[in-house]
């Protein structure tokens, strides 16, 4: 079996309804950047550049602008990479990879693909927990509205059979009602697993936030001083993989095959960037040349890179 990897990103000095405006599938195609050796299927990136939403199969095919309105943020692939979901304006947005089919799903909350296959889930309060197709627009309701209930970050879990999300009332503070749920997507069961818990005399209360659902991990990679390091969980040595100090190095994903690293640079002038470089950081190269909008300095130095791209592994 395949041993699975996972990227672990430590901040800190510790660890030194159809709507097509604003979608396009006629832009002529973007500058493709310069190409050194690297084998293809390293599956697709899409990232945000000026607002607006690209598409690129790595490592060097054309890039293809599908938004122009200049208002995209948070790509995020189906499974299969023929669908995208990316926010705008408020709103989730839905279009195929290649631009087609790009239509507004309205204002929500929290929302993900499945693992499993090309279906998405959202929240809100009006519509409360629904499940979408995108080929057929069929959507059902896993979880029925209720008045009040606002819903925030979810993630399918690895096998597809649940959902795990943030949910809190607007009737009552954030730290008294908020927690987080799981959703059996088969049979409906919902579980409270985490409650908030309200400010005392003695303590400052407690606001649970998803993080993510575990993995059988092998191998972490870890942020030191804004560089990338490997390091093997069952122990030895930590290997570095950049050290160019003319970047500040963000976000490491692995390649489907484990052999290739897509991670973001922010250089001296504050600009942001993707580069590829193989799994031992040889041949570090970039592959999108810009990222934007970009905020440097980010929330007190962490910098949410997710928010312009995602990688589809293939």
């Amino acid at each position: 079996m395949k041993k699975q990897k996972v990227i672990l990103w430590i901040l800190g000095t510790l660890l030194a309804g159809l709507i097509m405006l604003g979608c396009n599938n006629t832009v002529p195609p973007g500058k493709n950047e310069a190409a050194t050796e690297s084998p293809p299927g390293l599956g697709k990136v899409a990232y945000i550049q000026s607002g607006n939403l690209w598409v690129k199969e790595l490592p060097d095919g054309t890039a293809k602008q599908l938004t122009t309105d200049g208002a995209a943020l948070g790509p995020r692939w189906s499974k299969s990479g023929k669908w995208l979901l990316f926010q705008k304006n408020n709103q989730l947005w839905l279009t195929g990879s290649d631009g087609t089919d790009c239509r507004a799903i309205g204002e929500v909350a929290g929302f993900t693909w499945s693992t499993a296959e090309d279906v998405f889930y959202y929240g809100s309060p009006k519509n409360g927990l629904v499940s979408v197709h995108p080929e057929t627009s069929q959507s059902k309701i896993l979880i029925k509205p209720s008045a009040g209930d606002n819903f925030g970050r979810m993630l399918n879990s690895p096998d597809g059979r649940y959902i795990a999300f943030e949910r809190s009332s607007a009737k009552q503070p954030a730290a008294e009602s908020g927690g987080i749920w799981k959703l059996d997507i088969t049979s409906g069961n919902v579980v409270n697993l985490f409650k908030g818990q309200a400010a005392t005399e003695k303590s400052m209360g407690v606001l649970p936030h998803l993080a993510g659902w575990s993995s059988d991990g092998k191998t972490i990679k870890v942020m030191m001083q804004r560089h990338i390091w490997a390091a093997n969980i069952d122990g030895g040595p930590l290997k570095q993989l950049t050290n160019d100090n003319d970047y500040r190095d963000e976000y490491p994903v692995w390649s489907a095959k484990d052999d290739y690293i897509l991670f973001g640079r922010i250089d001296k002038q504050d600009k942001a960037s993707l580069w590829l470089m193989k799994a031992d950081g040889s041949n570090p190269r970039q592959v999108v040349t810009e990222l934007s909008p970009f905020d440097w300095f980010g929330f007190y130095g962490y910098v949410d890179l997710k928010q312009l791209f995602d990688y589809w592994r293939g």
